[in-house]
C-alpha cells in the first residue's frame, strides 16, 4: 500500500524528532557531568556553568516537546521549573537540581518511546 503524502511528512518528522532528541541527549551528558563537578567541587562558576546548561537542555526539550505534540497529539508533559542559582545555597539545593534534571530526562525518554512506537507500527502496517 502506497504511502501517502501526509503519512510520509508525518514519517519524516518522526525521524526528525528522534535525531533531535538524541543530540538533546548529548546536551543532558554536558549538563550531567558539570553538575556532579559543581556538587564535587562546589565551586560558584561550575554551579553556574551548570545551570546554564540546564536551562539550555529545559529550553531544548521544550521546543522539541511543542514538535512532538504537533506530530503526536499527546497530553502535554509537565516540565519542572527552572533551576536557578540561587537554589544552590537551600539545604535541599542538590536534591532540586538532582530532581530537575531526572524529570526533564524522563520527558526526553517518554517522548523518544512514543516516537519509536509509532514507527513500530507504521513499519508494521506497512
Amino acid at each position: 500500500m502506497a504511502k501517502t503524502i501526509k503519512q510520509s511528512i508525518t514519517h519524516e518528522m518522526v525521524l526528525a524528532l528522534l535525531y533531535r532528541l538524541r543530540l538533546a541527549d548529548d546536551l543532558f551528558c554536558q549538563v550531567t557531568d558539570t553538575v556532579v563537578s559543581a556538587v564535587s567541587i562546589g565551586d560558584q562558576s561550575v554551579k553556574e556553568s551548570a545551570v546554564t546548561l540546564l536551562h539550555d537542555y529545559s529550553k531544548a526539550l521544550r521546543v522539541i516537546h511543542a514538535d512532538f505534540l504537533l506530530v503526536m497529539g499527546s497530553n502535554r508533559a509537565e516540565f519542572p521549573r527552572d533551576f536557578e542559582g540561587w537554589q544552590w545555597n537551600e539545604p535541599d539545593g542538590e536534591s532540586k537540581v538532582s530532581f530537575t534534571l531526572e524529570r526533564l530526562h524522563a520527558i526526553a525518554e517518554g517522548m523518544q518511546l512514543k516516537l519509536e512506537a509509532k514507527l513500530l507500527k507504521e513499519k508494521l502496517h506497512s
